[in-house]
């Protein structure tokens, strides 16, 4: 967790069984780019995703 001068940025992971879940806050009127260990490149709108 970081609060930015522009909202709160979080990022976490959890295992479930076999399978890793990614969990990513992107703060009001900001985009994350991201990048997953399979390689995988994404762009996040503001809100909370769960990978």
């Amino acid at each position: 967790m970081y609060d930015s001068p522009v909202g709160r940025i979080e990022s976490g992971w959890q295992y479930a069984g076999d399978a890793v879940t990614y969990t990513i806050t992107v703060p009001c009127n900001r985009t994350a780019e991201v990048t997953l260990p399979d390689g995988r490149s994404l762009t996040l709108q503001p809100g909370t995703h769960t990978l």
